[in-house]
Parts: structure tokens; sequence; C-alpha cells
């Protein structure tokens, strides 16, 4: 039958409360606790833990589940709320920083970057899907651009506020050498001006 303790003395370590087991206890069903539950040891948990706690967290010091330690996660784990990581700590490589990821990354959304963005791959670029970048889309950039390699533009190369300047002081002795080479024909609509000789060949 049931077993009922009519005493109501709160248990605050292993040798208070109404009632105090010396040594192990087994329970076969249910067991239901309606104030605080403390545990000194490890908990082996084999089925599924459901915390029914609604409580939103704000920091590392509130919501339904607080845990002063690590975690230790060994298969997926899937949150429909918002992640943050509290860590300041910056990266300068791919193995430290507030968060490190050993594999690969997949975002479907935008990324706001809010530092510099540092690529470690060195593989240089053969094709617009072939680098140590590549985006399929196109690239919007507000400042200057420095490319230490060759530049190769596949499309049509436009310069809608200012010209172009090339630093380059090579001299030109033939259709294929100089500071500047065109494998193509050069349409000019406005004026030039050559400081050097010119050389037309037919």
């Amino acid at each position: 039958g049931q077993e009922l303790l009519e005493n109501t003395t709160d248990s605050t370590n292993t040798s208070s409360g109404a009632l105090i087991v010396s040594g192990g206890a087994a329970v076969k069903k249910n067991l239901n606790v309606g104030g605080d539950f403390g545990l000194d040891g490890n908990a082996n948990v084999t089925g599924v833990t459901t915390l029914l706690n609604t409580s939103q967290s704000t920091s590392s010091s509130d919501g339904a589940l607080i845990v002063d330690g690590g975690v230790a996660v060994q298969k997926n784990l899937n949150v429909a709320g918002i992640s943050t990581v509290l860590n300041t700590t910056d990266s300068t490589n791919t193995s430290n920083g507030a968060l490190i990821v050993d594999g690969g990354s997949a975002i479907k959304k935008n990324l706001n970057v809010g530092g510099v963005a540092n690529f470690g791959d060195l593989t240089n670029a053969t094709a617009t899907n072939a680098a140590g970048v590549t985006i399929e889309g196109g690239l919007g950039v507000a400042k200057d651009i420095v490319v230490g390699g060759d530049l190769k533009v596949l499309g049509t190369f436009e310069f809608e506020y200012t010209g172009i300047s090339v630093s380059t002081t090579q001299e030109s002795t033939s259709t294929d050498t100089g500071s500047v080479i065109a494998a193509g024909g050069v349409g000019i609509a406005k004026n030039i001006n050559v400081g050097g000789n010119g050389t037309i060949w037919s």
C-alpha cells in the first residue's frame, strides 16, 4: 500500500529532511518532487529529459537550464531561439576565438562581420568557381581593392566615376609589351593624349 510520511522537515543536504536514506534508492516508476532537487553525484539518464520550464534566457545566469560548468553534446543540437555567445575572445587564426568550428559552416541568410574577415585558404583563382574565396552573386565594395596577383575580368570592365590610373612605367616596344596591353580593339569616345611616340601597326 501507500506509505505516508507526515513529517514536513525540509532537506538542505544528504543528512537532513523528512526521509533520510543512507544507502541507495531504486525507484521503478515515476518520481515527482514538489520542491528543489539537489544532486551531489552524477546523473545517468537513459530516457528523454524534458524541461517544462519556459523561462527565457537573457544572460549566462538565467533561463530554464543553467549550467555552471561546460556542456558536452555528442550529437545534434537544435536551437529554436537566438544563440548568443557572450565570450569576447578575439580570433587571430582558425584555432582561437569565442566560437571555434572544426567543420564547415552553412549559413542560409545574411552574415554580418563587425571586424576583419580573414580567409586562410591559399588556393589561387583559376576560374569563378575555383579560388580561395568564391561568390556566386555580385560583389559590392565601397572602398579600395588591393590585388597582389593578376586581375582577370571575364565580363565587361566599367568605370562610372573616375578614370583608370596605371602606376607601372613599363615602356611599350610592340603590341604585346607595355603597362597596358589589349588583345582586342580599343574604343575611345573622347580625347587621347600620348606623351611619347605613337606607332600604328597595320
